[in-house]
């Protein structure tokens, strides 16, 4: 079913990783990053693009700044940021011609265009065209044939568990099959093994993973082992859904606890909230999605998508209702009431019955707006539309 990655991203936008930051881009030559993403076998990601260009300033203030898009391309590419009209970009364009800006290219090592995006893209958009290009970029095949005539060296088993994982092709019985024949390597080349075929919390990889945990974070770092857990939390999520087993997520949740370094208590109400959510109990998502939200100091981002959860998928619920008018209010109390989320924080509150509290917002507005005089109509279009829907009950 994939639920977590397919019908549900809201909730664990932020599992890949809160304390990461946004994209690191490469500092040389495209042709020297061309060099390094051989070495480290990986595509090469390049925001080709002009200093004029909006798009590309929006993309670079907005979209590479993120943590979860950081997250995911410092992990799966090479990345570089080519000025197309300075030196090193003049020559790149010459090899890769750009008609439109930003175009966002994403190349073999060998310099193969594997995928080629032209216009400004959304976090999620950008993130979804990496997943496409590391998918159209198979490299299992090389290995393949040395692993079927025997080859089990370390780089071998190593490079053919990650391009079968980078092309989501299945890969846990090499794994088996490879723990299981005591190979005669170190114990860190097997945790770097584990660490890469480990996705599942049940799995041995996973268990492995875990054996090795010290030489892991000294070698990739807590972020990156932190990620590894909390994605292994979501996909036992889905499992625990799709079995109807949530003996499993407890036991997942039971394992982020003791084994993330923040403690795992974040995830733990993130999983319970998809969980409640994906088995419609409204009650159970608001009793965890209120220790997220505090745990969170109300975060604008994120408290913002426990209020989307409940108007996608708990909005006959009076309670999450009430949760969610709460949460606006208090992200709205200490700062300037903003336009779009003060007509939502209205509408949610006469969804939960509060009306007088949602003339108030309405009003508010009116006086925040007054001398605008497009964004004054709005309000009062929206205030119509709010006034006649009825409350939940």
């Amino acid at each position: 079913m994939k639920i977590y990655l397919l019908f549900f991203p809201l909730l664990f936008v932020s599992l890949s990783q809160v304390h990461a930051e946004g994209i690191s881009f490469y500092d040389g030559t495209w042709k020297e990053a061309m060099e390094q993403a051989a070495t480290e076998d990986k595509l090469i990601f390049v925001d080709a693009y002009a200093t004029w260009c909006g798009p590309c300033k929006r993309m670079a203030k907005n979209v590479f700044t993120q943590a979860k898009v950081g997250e995911f391309f410092n992990e799966n590419f090479i990345n570089l940021k080519l000025d197309m009209e300075k030196t090193d970009g003049i020559s790149f364009g010459r090899e890769y011609p750009v008609s439109a800006y930003p175009t966002l290219f994403f190349l073999a090592p060998d310099g193969t265009v594997v995928k080629k995006v032209k216009g400004g893209q959304k976090a999620q958009q950008l993130i979804e065209h990496g997943k496409k290009a590391m998918l159209g970029y198979d490299q299992s095949g090389k290995y393949e044939a040395a692993y079927l005539e025997g080859d089990r060296s370390y780089d071998l088993v190593y490079n053919y568990v990650k391009a079968l994982a980078q092309a989501q092709k299945p890969y846990s019985k090499v794994f088996n099959d490879y723990y299981r024949s005591e190979p005669d390597i170190t114990s860190a080349q097997m945790g770097d093994i584990a660490f890469v075929a480990a996705s599942e919390t049940d799995s041995k990889a996973f268990e492995v993973m875990i054996a090795h945990k010290k030489e892991i974070v000294e070698k990739h770092g807590s972020v990156q082992w932190d990620s590894k857990i909390s994605h292994a939390v979501a996909k036992a999520v889905d499992k625990a859904i799709e079995y109807d087993y949530p003996e499993l997520l407890e036991e997942a949740i039971t394992i982020a606890k003791k084994q993330m370094v923040d403690g795992g208590k974040v995830i733990e109400y993130q999983a319970r909230m998809l969980y409640a959510t994906m088995t419609n109990n409204s009650d159970d998502y608001v009793t965890h999605a209120k220790k997220f939200v505090k745990a969170k100091k109300y975060n604008g981002k994120e408290v913002r998508e426990a209020i989307a959860c409940v108007q996608n998928d708990h909005s006959t619920s009076p309670k999450a209702l009430a949760f969610a008018a709460d949460c606006i209010g208090k992200m709205q109390k200490y700062g300037k009431l903003e336009l779009t989320q003060g007509l939502n924080y209205a509408k949610l509150l006469q969804m939960a019955g509060e009306t007088k509290d949602a003339n108030k917002i309405i009003a508010a507005l009116k006086e925040e707006y007054e001398e605008d005089k497009r964004k004054y109509a709005m309000i009062c279009t929206a205030e119509e539309k709010i006034a006649k829907i009825s409350p939940v009950k």
